[in-house]
């Protein structure tokens, strides 16, 4: 006999150890149809479906299709969620059982992951290390992380009498191989004998090892964080994401994304042009050509490059338009400024001065992760593009939160959300002398210019929009970057969003708040 004995999965702790996952009762609800059967088990279906929010057509379908004994579950909730109406439907049940959950529903379900019974194709491949019925890590860290967490189940064989039964008895094998043998003509006093003798005999366990638990896995998420961003993000209409950065440690605080992401984890690995808040890069890259704040740049009402055409945004402030300061480009977010410019930058100096902010190098992150894609330009125009933040330049909120956290920290900063896995950075490190300026320029967005929204709450601030797809107009994504007094660095981004400061403006406000 082996006993199979699964061990306990290890927690789930995000910053000041705090659990992020714990174990819970949970019930399995479904109808049971040795209670109720026919029309009656439809109807308790439908009930029931009703009750805990499920599709009743197509549970009841379920239900009707079921064999007479199956018990057919319907939804598996936490303990102190079953509604009270359950136990009032005929044929009802609730299965309570084990298992290891967020501490709030849908906390960070895009990181955090699922865990479940394993699939045949998991059992295949783990080489016998887990069994039907094992419950396994099947969505991210649960499953990039399952080995360590699931630790070592406990296993034991034992030597056992077989049951002895007269059918087993008239079917033993006779070494006279005569008919009468066969069939098994056994005396009652024979088979009390080798019952008698079944009793007495002790189970020999020739192998023995206790289960091991699982070990932890430590995140940097803050739990407080992570619910106000999710709070924050999750009503707006659409695909929408934030992150949330402690820059003086590089620490992800809150990953978050709306409910119109659908499951995609667009905070950390959404791929989407970052439009005019890669253009803190983009200055640094002009810094270090020898441009100051103060630097005279031509923000003119159009520009071209290579018959590419460049504008400015719809409502750029036209007493702006003519020859500007660049701390007044960045501030009022002047494309042909930048534009005009973009024959001063080699594209590897763009590159490099975007890596120096922690953009487009790709480094274990420990978790999937997109920290920036900067491509080499193969054309004047792209690289006039990739000046404002297009032409195939590449980010998402994390991206940006950690640019923003490498200025505000005044060195490269590398974000990261698994304690044991932290990138070190291997760009040209940002100077505190450039990151002063940058953080000069942006503070300077915030008091006159597009920043001018979060006002009172943060520090230093850049707006962005990035035309993407097809149509007339062009569909535009919103961005918008922060950092504050006490150590945060903020990016939303908005797909569809009309602006910046007028769409992700507000998103940043709810957070600061």
């Amino acid at each position: 006999v082996h006993t199979h004995t699964a061990a306990k999965r290890g927690p789930i702790t995000g910053a000041n150890n705090q659990a992020l996952v714990e174990e819970f009762t949970i019930v399995k609800i479904g109808i049971d149809k040795t209670r109720v059967t026919g029309d009656a088990a439809v109807a308790s279906a439908r009930a029931l479906a009703a009750a805990v929010g499920v599709d009743q057509d197509k549970y009841a379908a379920q239900v009707a299709a079921a064999s007479a004994k199956a018990f057919v579950v319907a939804i598996t909730l936490r303990q102190g969620n079953v509604p009270a109406q359950v136990s009032t439907i005929p044929g009802a049940l609730g299965v309570e059982s084990k298992s290891v959950l967020p501490v709030s529903d849908g906390l960070a379900p895009e990181v955090i992951g699922t865990i479940g019974e394993a699939t045949p194709d998991i059992i295949t491949a783990s080489k016998g290390a887990v069994l039907a019925g094992d419950l396994v890590g099947l969505t991210g860290l649960q499953k990039r992380y399952d080995t360590l967490l699931r630790g070592t189940p406990g296993d034991k064989v034992s030597l056992v009498v077989r049951r002895v039964t007269s059918a087993s008895a008239s079917a033993s094998p006779s070494t006279t191989g005569s008919a009468s043998a066969k069939a098994g003509s056994a005396s009652p006093s024979s088979k009390a004998t080798s019952a008698a003798a079944s009793a007495s005999v002790a189970p020999v366990v020739v192998y023995s090892k206790d289960p091991t638990p699982g070990g932890a896995l430590a995140l940097s998420l803050d739990l407080t964080w992570q619910l106000k961003a999710e709070s924050v993000i999750e009503p707006v209409p659409g695909p929408a994401a934030v992150a949330v950065i402690q820059p003086s440690t590089g620490a992800i605080l809150a990953m978050a994304n709306s409910a119109g992401s659908a499951g995609q984890a667009d905070a950390s690995f959404g791929q989407y042009a970052p439009g005019s808040t890669f253009k803190i890069a983009t200055t640094l890259a002009l810094l270090r050509k020898g441009y100051t704040p103060d630097s005279i740049l031509n923000c003119s009402a159009a520009a071209n490059v290579e018959g590419q055409p460049f504008k400015n945004y719809g409502d750029f402030p036209s007493n702006k338009i003519g020859r500007i300061p660049l701390k007044d480009a960045v501030a009022q977010s002047c494309n042909t400024a930048f534009i005009n410019e973009y024959g001063t930058v080699s594209g590897p100096e763009l590159q490099a001065a975007a890596a120096s902010l922690g953009v487009g190098i790709d480094y274990d992150g420990g978790f999937p992760v997109n920290y920036g894609i900067v491509p080499k330009a193969s054309s004047s125009a792209m690289k006039a593009q990739e000046f404002i933040g297009q032409g195939g330049v590449l980010a998402s909120p994390v991206t940006m939160a950690g640019l923003t956290s490498s200025v505000a920290a005044g060195h490269t900063v590398i974000p990261w959300l698994v304690t044991a896995t932290k990138p070190a950075s291997t760009a040209a490190p940002l100077t505190e002398a450039e990151a002063a300026t940058l953080q000069a320029i942006m503070g300077y967005t915030v008091q006159t210019g597009s920043g001018r929204v979060l006002t009172g709450l943060a520090a230093g601030a850049k707006t962005g929009t990035a035309e993407y797809g097809t149509g007339s107009p062009l569909p535009t994504h919103a961005w918008m970057i922060c950092y504050t007094g006490n150590d945060i660095a903020i990016a939303v981004w908005v797909k569809d969003g009309k602006s910046g400061s007028g769409t992700a403006g507000p998103l940043i406000k709810a957070l600061l708040s």
